[in-house]
């Protein structure tokens, strides 16, 4: 046993764990493929809704409804809900990668809401092309209890 004299000082780490993780289950299809699902993280303003695994990766930035409201503003409390349309004028973008397709997003429709817990649910469909053509694609999905980080 090594005994050290002196003075000593105890230090208490704080840790702060109530950052959420990525959860719940956001669910995509795309061009027809069968459904792949990953868990997901919404965060910011404007709000990104974001999933990735090896086999789905999700990245969606939820700009303003029609009147101006924003995701984040309208999904603050439980009970919120915003449809988001995906246009070449307005703040909301969708891609999702899996299958080896890239597909990003030219028009359609975000709907979200939230729950008792405040965490995420919804839908979404829209219409694209793959990355690095002029091919159309399709995507379609649901998100379930997605947690949001403020």
């Amino acid at each position: 046993m090594l005994v050290i004299s002196g003075c000593t000082t105890l230090v208490d780490a704080v840790v702060d764990d109530s950052d959420p993780e990525p959860g719940g289950k956001l669910e995509a299809t795309i061009a027809g493929q069968g459904p792949v699902s990953v868990l997901a993280l919404a965060q910011g303003d404007p709000m990104i809704i974001q999933g990735q695994s090896p086999n789905l990766v999700v990245a969606m930035t939820c700009g303003d409804d029609i009147t101006g409201r924003t995701a984040s503003s309208a999904l603050a409390a439980a009970g919120g809900k915003i449809t988001l349309m995906i246009t070449a004028m307005t703040r909301t973008q969708l891609q999702v990668h899996a299958g080896g397709m890239s597909c990003a997003a030219t028009s359609g429709q975000i709907q979200l809401s939230t729950d008792a817990t405040n965490a995420i649910a919804g839908t979404f469909a829209a219409d694209g092309v793959i990355y690095g053509s002029t091919t159309p694609c399709s995507v379609s999905g649901t998100l379930n209890a997605i947690p949001q980080y403020r």
